[in-house]
């Protein structure tokens, strides 16, 4: 296994080709990791919220996790999204993933009952504790209804088995304070999960992305990662810029199915045979497909 600690760069958290009975297109899942390699790309998340991990059952995800395991093959880390709302059931997917041959896991505040930071705190220590994974952190309030407060971060980061935090939120107040918080702490990584905030993201310190839209424009992201690494401000805001225009553009539908429209992305270039998602995800109408279409031509990326 290849270490994640001391990550930076972009890693891409895998879009998944599924057929009409919500299974893996197993040729096209690998098809897709190996142009993403190919890129650049420092690392995948799989299975991700992305890759639709909430709505897939367990053995559909660990087939994912499996499959991009042995397609990456050791040629960039692969990290898997574990969480869920029991601590024993995610302890029994790390022990999973580690099977699987993972480096790492990243796991979700448990996202179903009220929780207070003590409980946050024996979750992810006990998970830390007893899995045997490096572990990220996955701060995702709008989702999970749950926020890692700052004081249950830095001591959650004094484990050695806690490698880093995730932080997919608007509040750039909060990601300022965990990058401050961790300043010349090597071995704590914060990373950004919200594409229209990288430039803001990494220029306050950031260690890395985590970018959904790196699944269709990995080569953006990668120069704003390197633009913001060399220094080139003029730069990276063009990448930046272009970036945002792909957020409007497939994060603004009427039916909310960006991962459907990116897909169709992916299958208008050949890569993926399907735009459909899991349910319940709405399903793209004729329309709403064709809407897709002509933003993503506008763009240039089909």
């Amino acid at each position: 296994m290849r270490s994640t600690k001391n990550f930076a760069g972009v890693i891409t958290p895998l879009l998944i080709p599924l057929d009409e009975y919500e299974q893996v297109i197993e040729a096209e899942l690998r098809a897709h990791i190996g142009i993403l390699i190919s890129k650049g790309v420092d690392g995948f998340l799989s299975p991700s919220s992305t890759g639709e991990f909430a709505n897939l059952p367990y053995e559909t995800r660990q087939k994912i996790l499996q499959l991009t395991v042995d397609e990456a093959a050791g040629r960039i880390p692969v990290t898997a999204l574990i969480g869920e709302c029991g601590t024993r059931a995610t302890l029994r997917n790390i022990e999973a993933a580690r099977k699987a041959g993972a480096d790492a896991v990243m796991a979700t505040p448990p996202y179903y009952y009220p929780l207070d930071q003590v409980a946050l705190f024996t979750h992810f220590q006990t998970l830390a504790e007893e899995g045997g994974l490096p572990l990220w952190l996955y701060h995702q309030p709008n989702d999970t209804k749950l926020s890692i407060e700052h004081h249950t971060l830095l001591e959650l980061s004094k484990h050695a088995n806690i490698i880093g935090v995730k932080v997919s939120t608007n509040n750039m107040l909060y990601y300022q304070r965990a990058v401050r918080l961790f300043e010349g702490n090597d071995s704590f990584t914060v990373l950004m999960g919200e594409d229209h905030s990288y430039l803001p993201a990494l220029s306050l310190g950031g260690s890395g992305v985590v970018s959904f839209l790196s699944n269709i424009v990995p080569e953006v992201v990668i120069e704003l990662w390197n633009s913001i690494t060399d220094g080139n401000l003029p730069r990276a805001r063009k990448a930046q810029s272009r970036l945002t225009n792909c957020f409007e553009a497939f994060f603004t539908l009427k039916r909310n199915n960006p991962t459907s429209a990116c897909k169709l992305i992916l299958k208008e270039r050949g890569i993926f045979s399907s735009e459909r998602s899991s349910a319940p995800f709405p399903v793209l109408s004729d329309g709403d497909c064709a809407e897709v279409l002509r933003r993503a031509r506008d763009l240039g990326l089909c």
